[in-house]
């Protein structure tokens, strides 16, 4: 029964830790939400992969899949990029990211 309310509590923290690298970074990176998770305590043990894609599946995040150049590999590999959807009703605690 604990497993609803605990998963919207990890996608709520989710939301608030992209819309965060948002507001300091270009764009936000797999990776980089990864990094920023080791320091918060409320995603410890989560399996980021897994909540992204609830995120995604559920609204809370946009995705977009682009290719970026790794000039220390001289080569392209794939990224996915995510934004807080301000208007999905898990993302009103922190209001808009962009604002």
């Amino acid at each position: 029964m604990t497993e609803a309310p605990d998963r919207e509590r990890r996608l709520v923290e989710l939301g608030r830790l992209v819309g965060r690298l948002e507001q300091r970074l270009a764009y936000v990176t797999t990776d980089d939400v990864e990094r920023a998770a080791l320091a918060q305590a409320s995603l410890a043990g989560v399996d980021l992969a897994a909540l992204l894609e609830q995120g995604v599946a559920c609204g809370l995040l946009f995705a977009d899949r682009r290719t970026r150049f790794d000039a220390a590999r001289r080569s392209f590999e794939p990224v996915r990029l995510y934004r807080v959807n301000p208007r999905h009703p898990l993302a009103s605690p922190w209001g808009d990211p962009s604002g």
